[in-house]
């Protein structure tokens, strides 16, 4: 049904044009209706390159601590599950889906492993092969990993999911292209945070249209893996500090309500004073 937060639909605004939010009662996953192809294309090419520019750019890719910290969290998860030991790190692949300027992709292989990387921003594509990273692609993951025969191990995307209009049918497709033994780690935006909660979904950074088509929940990761065919076979939650005093309010509100404890228990209880989920997937 629709996302209603104080009596008011909340919505996504583009080109002139209120786009109303809609939520799973069930598992409090929060989505937008897709829209057209022609819609992003103007989007990703126009609106979504000014707004980013501080941050969506070769250099602040390539940066040592933010590739750093981007690879090291990708090795510590792949590790969990068995990937990417020291002693084996040519026997496991790595592919970034969304790898912008391919910036975790080259400190990924510059310490060793085999990683390669696509992304459907030529230019961003480009800017990262003219700093000697060959292993990256501007084309859509499926179409390069079967060109190339190769089956990953670990693929990831940070931040990448979230603005897929079909993300059931995008992992039932790539299942056919991963190794036999392969995990997906995704990052996406929590729709479930305290944030939300104490300021509503329109003053929430990561509800945006047409940028951000899904908002995860911890209940909805499972509804998504078991759609496509896979297992959830990892869940957390990390704070990226977007807005610390959104936890005080909503936990400290002084509203005194049998439904306000009700939703204060439950969002302490299970965990989601978070801004982002990680999952981690195995095709069944």
């Amino acid at each position: 049904g629709p996302l209603v937060q104080g009596h008011q639909p909340q919505t996504g605004f583009f080109e002139g044009t209120t786009h109303p939010a809609r939520r799973c009662s069930d598992c409090g996953h929060v989505f937008f209706d897709a829209p057209g192809a022609d819609v992003l294309d103007r989007y990703y090419n126009g609106e979504y390159p000014a707004a980013a520019a501080s941050w969506y750019n070769v250099e602040s890719d390539y940066a040592a601590e933010k590739a750093g910290e981007r690879a090291d969290l990708i090795l510590s998860i792949a590790s969990d599950f068995g990937f990417g030991q020291p002693g084996a790190r040519q026997a496991t692949l790595y592919h970034e889906i969304g790898c912008a300027f391919g910036g975790t992709v080259h400190e990924l292989n510059r310490r060793g492993y085999q990683a390669s990387g696509t992304e459907l921003n030529a230019d961003a594509v480009a800017q990262g092969r003219a700093r000697g990273n060959d292993a990256i692609a501007a084309e859509p993951d499926t179409d390069f990993l079967r060109r190339v025969g190769r089956r990953p191990n670990v693929v990831f995307g940070v931040h990448v999911f979230e603005h897929m209009p079909d993300p059931v049918g995008y992992l039932r497709d790539l299942a056919s292209c991963l190794a036999t033994d392969a995990i997906v780690i995704l990052f996406v935006p929590n729709a479930m945070t305290l944030f939300t909660a104490a300021y509503g979904f329109m003053g929430y950074p990561w509800f945006a249209f047409p940028g951000h088509l899904n908002l995860f929940s911890p209940g909805s990761t499972s509804c998504l893996a078991r759609a496509a065919g896979y297992e959830l076979v990892g869940l957390a939650s990390n704070l990226n500090g977007l807005e610390p005093a959104a936890t005080d309010f909503a936990l400290n509100s002084g509203v005194e309500t049998p439904v306000m404890t009700r939703i204060r228990d439950h969002l302490v209880e299970h965990g989601l004073m978070a801004e982002e989920l990680v999952l981690v997937l195995t095709p069944a």
